[in-house]
């Protein structure tokens, strides 16, 4: 096997052992949550009681819950995956590449909004399907609308990757 086979290899690997730590991390107890429904039916999930979520225990809570969302963004969404295989790329690049600190921030951050509108839009997708499989103008638009922002989020990110490339390889 070639030195840079290995190294694709490796790369493309980097984001399913991320998957896995975040699934462990994420992973709930039933003392995580308390009923507050005495009505639930037998299985089901239990309901989060919002009054216990103070201090120390909302953060660590807010941080569950968000590595929950990014865990199944990465699950259930093929483009999340795309971009997040695209970020293991692009950071080291952007750090090989910045002449300061500033620059590298600037084209990570690019790539990190693209995927934060990403998740809005996975967001705003499972919202109108919950809300059943019927075609609805309201819920089309809305889909449109999340799609388009992508859209405008990865031309944000690419314009400011060419520009950067485009001044640091002709200098000006």
């Amino acid at each position: 096997m070639t030195l840079f086979k290995r190294h694709i290899d490796v790369l493309f690997q980097l984001p399913v052992a991320l998957h896995q730590r975040l699934w462990q991390f994420c992973a709930f107890s039933d003392s995580d949550f308390r009923m507050t429904d005495p009505n639930q039916e037998p299985g089901a999930e239990p309901a989060f009681d919002k009054t216990a979520n103070t201090g120390f225990a909302h953060l660590r809570n807010a941080t569950r819950f968000s590595l929950k969302g990014l865990q199944s963004a990465f699950r259930h969404e093929s483009a999340f995956r795309q971009e997040v295989a695209l970020l293991v790329i692009l950071v080291p690049v952007a750090i090989w590449l910045a002449r300061s600190l500033t620059e590298a921030m600037l084209l990570i951050s690019v790539c990190l909004l693209v995927m934060v509108v990403e998740l809005l839009n996975s967001g705003i997708e499972a919202a109108i399907d919950r809300i059943g499989p019927e075609f609805h103008e309201l819920s089309g638009r809305a889909k449109d609308l999340g799609s388009a922002a992508v859209m405008l989020a990865l031309i944000i990110a690419g314009g400011t990757w060419l520009t950067f490339l485009y001044e640091r390889f002709t200098g000006s």
